[in-house]
Order: C-alpha cells, then structure tokens, then sequence
C-alpha cells in the first residue's frame, strides 16, 4: 500500500516527460511484425501492455503466451496470428482478462474461416488457434459495440488479404477515436482505407515501414492535468506533447479549460497554467473518451462539482468495472451517486477528517486518478504499482511535481 501525505504545495512548477502512447505503440508493433519485422526498439521503460504485446510478437511458436492484464495487445494479436496462421499456442491471461469481452472479435475470425480451441468455455481464454483465416475471403463483419478494439485488430490485417476486403460494423460503435486512430497510423504507413457509412474497405497493399509513427501519451497527460486543477497556481511544462493528436484522449485539454486548467501551445510542447474556472457542474459524453472518466470524475469531486457523466456503460469492461470502482471507493467518504445503465450523477460532499485507504481495483487508471484526492488530505492507495501498465514511474513523477512525501507501507 502507497501512503501519500496530505499535498500542502500550492504552486506546482515543473517539467514532466510522459511516455510515449502504448496505444499507438501497439499497433506500431502489428504493423511491423506482419510486414515481416519484429520491432528491435528498447522497451524497458515503455508501459507493461507494450511490452507483454512485444514479448508475445518474438515468443518461440512453441510457447505459451501469457497476456496477463492486457485487453489492447491480447485483441490485436489473435487477428494478426490467425493471419499469420500461427496455431498450437495456448494463449491465456489473468481472472480479469478472462472476463473481458472477445467473443465477437472470434466469431469475426471464424467468419474468416479460422478455427479454436477453448479450454474453458467458448469464445474466451484460454484458448488455441487450431486453424489460421482464409486470405482470400472478401468481407467480415463484426459487432463493434463492446470494443472498438476488435475493429482496430481486423483493420491492420486488412491490407494483408488476398484482394480488396471490407469491413462491415453492426451495433453501435464505441471509442470511435480508436479506430481513427488507427486509419490514421495505416495511411502514414501508405495505407489506403476507405469508408462509407458503416463500412471499411481495404486494397491489398504492403506497408511502408521505413518509419515509425509515435506521439506522447495524452491518457497520461491526463492526470498531470487532474494535478494542475487541483493547484491554486501552475506552470507545468510537458514536452513533445501534441494537441493536434490522433488519440481522442486529446480531448482532455478541452475538459481541463472548464476546470481551470489553459492549455498554452509553444514549439517544443505544451505548458498547463492556471485560469479561472466559475462552473459547478460537469457534463461530458465519455463514449468515446472512455479513459478519461476516472480522473475526471476524481477532479470535479475534489473541486465540488456536481457532474452528469453518461456514455459509461463499457467502462464496467475495463482493467476492472470502473464505474463500480470509483463508486465503492468513494462512497465510504460521503460522496453520493446515481447510477443508471450508461449515466452517472455526482453529488460531491466529502466527508474529511478520517483516514482514507482507497482500492485500486488493480486498474493503473484508477490508482492515478485517487491520487488526486491527496490535494485534500493523506491517503492510502492500495494496489499502487498498478500504474506500471501505462505509466512507468507515475509515482515518482507525482512526488518530484507536488513536493510530496509517498512511503510504501505493509498493512
């Protein structure tokens, strides 16, 4: 368990280099391996789904692969190694993992024509591929309502079909963002895909992979930004950092200005400053910004404002059920809520004084985003080193920009 003593410093000033975005790095990986080149690049120090994708791309074909917490690279891969007819390997991954949706994605692949094996139960881990796809297939579709991952996946192995191949969405479309993400970084590698209303078609075509696509991650800026909200005063510089970013988490800045937070562009990054902020309530769609509602949830409480968060109802299918998480953490502190199926209303009232000990869930979001609630006395976070999925070195970061004091303890 992490003790964070109670933040007292009032202007936060200082520079902090983010990671780069596994989002974008994992499908750089795809990218790269079924064009036939294993990335050689280091990633020590990238986020844990970077390298569980990495290490599972250069495994022996011979091996178990264990995809532990990470839904983005395990729904990546099963398309790419059912292109690349790679059969036998029992593919598996935590309780959590386990629980995650990637029925549709399989029942898309089978379509393909590839076949599995299911160890426990049908259409989840673990599970082997017994039969790779059929190249020459012309069309998929697929229901993309549970995770725009499963598009994404099927979109990077589209140009490797042996002819023009279409890609055709059912049910409603969630963190749309993602998927144009991922168009995106398929055009910079030369990749043409084209889309009418809900479907996408792709000609045969071979990556150029002369060069590499990355951005710094805007998911993490995030909680720099859930940092700069809460200071009286900041002048926060994060270098690298594009607004003009493929990822959706991009948005956060637009979030931010109504919680007091300027985002000021210069050549070399973007500074946070202080601006004044009147509103005391919060309403945001988070449909397609799914990763930014823990921390943004965590702000507008710790300001004392009241929010109206719908577009939630994926986020019970994250790292952990975040909307349950963050509500379990925070009622025991007098925080009120009103949840429906895909809305949640906040009443904001914090009942101070007593020791804090909060529960990550084992979900890195939701560990950053109680973090902020140390600007308002000590806390305890169990779970801490979570934060290792997406942000390495998270807490150090945390301590060096507010000037707090973070132990370890065993409780």
């Amino acid at each position: 368990m992490l003790q964070i003593d109670k933040i007292e410093k009032e202007f936060l000033k200082g520079e902090v280099n983010l990671p780069r975005s596994k989002s974008i790095l994992n499908r750089e990986l795809i990218i790269n391996a079924i064009s036939g080149r294993i990335a050689t690049d280091s990633f020590e120090n990238e986020a844990n789904d970077v390298k569980i994708l990495y290490n599972a791309l250069k495994s022996p074909l011979n091996s178990e692969l264990n995809f532990f917490d990470a839904g983005t690279p395990l729904r990546l891969y099963l398309s790419y190694a059912a292109m690349m007819d790679i059969k036998g390997i029992r593919i598996f991954g935590d309780d959590r993992l386990i629980e995650r949706p990637i029925s549709d994605l399989l029942k898309s692949l089978e379509q393909l024509g590839a076949e599995f094996e299911f160890e426990l139960k049908g259409y989840s881990l673990p599970l082997k591929i017994i039969k790779g796809i059929d190249k020459t297939k012309h069309e998929v579709r697929i229901d993309a309502s549970r995770s725009s991952q499963f598009v994404s996946s099927l979109l990077l192995i589209a140009p490797y079909m042996k002819s023009e191949f279409v890609i055709e969405i059912v049910g409603e479309s969630r963190s749309q963002p993602y998927i144009d993400m991922t168009i995106k970084q398929m055009e910079y590698h030369g990749i043409k895909v084209e889309k009418q209303a809900n479907i996408f078609i792709v000609k045969p075509a071979k990556y150029n992979i002369d060069k590499t696509y990355e951005e710094l991650d805007w998911s993490s800026a995030a909680f720099i930004y859930g940092m700069a909200a809460m200071a009286k005063d900041c002048d926060i510089f994060i270098p690298k950092l594009r607004v003009d970013s493929v990822q959706g988490d991009a948005y956060c800045y637009k979030i931010f200005e109504q919680l007091g937070v300027e985002t000021k562009e210069e050549e070399f990054g973007v500074r946070l400053l202080k601006s004044k902020s009147t509103i005391d309530k919060l309403e945001i769609d988070f449909k397609n910004i799914p990763d930014l509602f823990p921390v943004v949830l965590s702000v507008t409480i710790c300001l004392g404002i009241s929010g109206d968060f719908t577009g939630i109802k994926n986020l019970r299918e994250k790292e952990s059920n975040r909307v349950k998480a963050m509500i379990d953490n925070l009622i025991p502190i007098g925080v009120k809520f009103k949840e429906e199926e895909d809305r949640l209303l906040t009443d904001p009232n914090i009942n101070g004084g007593k020791e804090i000990i909060f529960d990550s869930y084992n979900d890195h979001r939701i560990a950053m985003a109680l973090s902020i609630f140390a600007f308002k006395q000590s806390i305890n976070i169990r779970g801490f080193k979570t934060v290792e999925k997406s942000f390495p070195g998270y807490w150090a970061k945390f301590s060096e920009l507010s000037a707090v004091v973070t132990e370890e303890i065993f409780k």
